[in-house]
């Protein structure tokens, strides 16, 4: 079984692109990939697309998540890629993670994933990030 490395951050995504996400974070639960699923709290109300925090914790607690398994982290900024990934980031580094998986489907990887390592190496003098895709079901470095 593998080890329960670190917290896998979904990246936001629009109502016909979430589910992609929330399996892959499911999926991660249940082979012990991850520990903690986190998600974005928009407070600011951006129309982004984003169903928001109390939608995607609802689903993802009637896919089989537990409460403590789900942790929301609040964007106090007009949410996108850059903004989103600066407000993890941040939560990240307050928390004392060394490591965090990100899980974004396959068209926002690229993006997602440079944002949070821009932010990173700006923040972080260590930290690991790794990148899964739900089509793979394996880390990307």
């Amino acid at each position: 079984k593998p080890y329960r490395c670190c917290p896998a951050y979904l990246f936001s995504e629009t109502k016909d692109n979430e589910d992609s996400v929330m399996t892959q974070g499911i999926h991660m639960l249940s082979d012990n990939s991850a520990q903690i699923l986190c998600i974005i709290n928009d407070v600011t109300g951006t129309n982004s697309g984003y169903p928001g925090a109390t939608v995607w914790r609802k689903k993802l607690l009637r896919q089989g998540a537990l409460l403590s398994e789900i942790a929301i982290i609040p964007c106090r900024e007009q949410l996108n890629t850059y903004t989103e990934s600066f407000a993890v980031a941040t939560h990240a580094k307050e928390n004392g993670w060394k490591n965090l998986t990100i899980v974004a489907p396959p068209f926002h990887q690229l993006r997602a994933f440079t944002s949070i390592c821009e932010l990173r190496n700006s923040l972080f003098s260590r930290f690991h990030t790794t990148m899964t895709t739900d089509a793979l079901r394996r880390p990307l470095s």
